[in-house]
């Protein structure tokens, strides 16, 4: 959540960090299921609809990609 893109793209955005990576899943068509131990920030984390991210910044944001997805380690899914 404070990876320099991250935080630069929520400051244009004008949303949370956590708000642009949920958007940024939603825009992939991934089913996005947030967490948190906050009230407020799972229902900040829901409110999503009034933006969208451009192709550009999504790239920019798959360009961060640290390989932490749990599903890359299922045997269908090793290369």
């Amino acid at each position: 959540m404070k990876h320099p893109i991250i935080v630069e793209l929520s400051k244009r955005y004008g949303c949370t960090p956590g708000q642009l990576l949920v958007r940024w899943g939603l825009q992939n068509g991934f089913v996005v299921l947030p967490k948190s131990t906050k009230k407020e920030r799972i229902k900040k984390n829901s409110e999503v609809s009034g933006f969208e991210i451009s192709r550009e910044d999504m790239d920019r944001l798959a360009a961060c990609h640290e390989k932490l997805v749990t599903g890359e380690c299922f045997p269908g899914n090793l290369r």
